[in-house]
């Protein structure tokens, strides 16, 4: 199970397809293009990441927004495989809906990730280098001071962030809490421990 710091969706305009599939539109993330210092790269909602890890929950549809013109020349596509198909990896078509021309008005794709129960990557369609990983996730904390119950003593709460970002204490027996500026303090139980995206691990009982 995971957890990501989600903020509520901007906008409902859902495309007929999207409708029909019985899918809501979660978030829309505005991409854009920035050169780190060691070539283009993309980020979302221009946060000046770096191959940011994102994460969505299964159950919804996601678009990921390229009117802005830095995207020229810069489509984003989907893949299973880090690097997508400059590492010998396959573009995803059947999860994925694409729609005008990057860097113009009117350019998005809508993701399904729910169709797919595995992460997937983030890719340029004609540069490498240029993308990161999307971890799909069955729990997603889109609230201040939500509640998450494993019911699991082998289940591991992944954290889609860095240990130093949070601020981890126990609470009662098999309780704890987490918090963080964006999050507010969220309360765990009935998970064997807390794994982070820098390999920083809590709770650990082995």
């Amino acid at each position: 199970m995971s957890y990501h710091l989600e903020e509520e969706p901007e906008e409902q305009n859902i495309s007929e397809s999207v409708i029909d599939s019985g899918q809501d539109l979660e978030k829309i993330f505005q991409v854009s293009v920035f050169n780190s210092g060691s070539g283009n790269k993309y980020q979302f909602d221009a946060s000046g990441i770096v191959a940011e890890t994102i994460a969505l929950k299964k159950g919804f549809v996601y678009k990921f927004d390229q009117s802005d013109s830095s995207n020229n020349s810069h489509p984003i596509a989907f893949s299973i495989s880090s690097n997508g198909i400059h590492s010998n990896g396959e573009r995803l078509t059947d999860v994925v809906e694409n729609f005008g021309i990057a860097g113009n008005d009117g350019a998005y794709s809508l993701l399904t990730p729910s169709l797919l129960d595995m992460d997937l990557y983030y890719f340029c369609l004609n540069h490498s280098g240029m993308g990161g990983k999307i971890r799909t996730t069955e729990l997603l904390n889109s609230y201040l001071n939500e509640s998450f119950t494993g019911g699991d003593s082998d289940l591991v709460f992944e954290v889609i962030g860095n240990y130093a970002n949070f601020k981890i204490s126990k609470a009662v027996t098999d309780t704890w809490t987490i918090s963080a500026t964006d999050i507010g303090e969220d309360t765990l139980s009935g998970f064997k421990r807390i794994e982070f995206n820098d390999g920083t691990l809590a709770l650990d009982v082995d």
